[in-house]
């Protein structure tokens, strides 16, 4: 029963650190998104549209 607990308890732990992971990951890509806006790249929501 104990063991059961810990992988458990772990499962939990590496699903928040994945899903942190990704969240940041999405983060870096959204500044990189960003600043390729400024230069008239891809439209950004940060960046105003009509520049």
């Amino acid at each position: 029963m104990t063991t059961q607990r810990r992988d458990d308890s772990l499962d939990l732990f590496s699903i928040t650190n994945v899903a942190g992971a990704h969240l940041m990951a999405l983060e870096f890509l959204y500044l990189l998104l960003g600043f390729r806006g400024l230069d008239g790249g891809l439209p950004h929501p940060w960046t105003p549209a009509d520049r």
